[in-house]
């Protein structure tokens, strides 16, 4: 999901929970057309899967390399902002991203970087830290 500002929100820290289901509403309400190709993604987990999906595609000739890079730019956008998937990654993220946005990595290093992170990340582990860290905020 592409992150809104919230310059407009009064006392940010004690609205995290409210500023939680604004994001969840604006994905929800997203209004899909053929020129946004693709609904935002809120989700690490599922980006992980559509980057290893992308680098199969790319190893199978069927897309160039260059469609890997916007992928791979939400996945570390997100990794970034993700306090579940943070709260998951048992190894150094800052060695992850660096992995992800070198352009020079070969297919198999960015496989591997990313099936870590598939690993770290599975979307039923996720889905359950995810309602464990929400039902603590609320």
């Amino acid at each position: 999901m592409k992150f809104r500002s919230l310059h407009k929100w009064d006392n940010i820290p004690e609205s995290k929970g409210l500023i939680y289901v604004a994001q969840l509403l604006d994905e929800l309400l997203f209004e899909f057309t053929l020129d946004t190709y693709k609904p935002s993604a809120m989700n690490t987990s599922l980006l992980v899967r559509e980057a290893l999906s992308t680098i199969d595609l790319i190893k199978s000739g069927v897309i160039k390399r260059p469609n890997i890079n916007h992928v791979l730019d939400e996945l570390c956008l997100n990794l970034k902002k993700d306090e579940v998937a943070k709260s998951l990654i048992t190894v150094d993220l800052g060695e992850l991203l660096d992995s992800l946005y070198s352009k020079n990595s070969t297919y198999d290093s960015l496989t591997t970087t990313v099936e870590l992170l598939n690993n770290q990340i599975p979307l039923k582990i996720y889905k359950k830290r995810n309602e464990e860290l929400l039902i603590k905020e609320i």
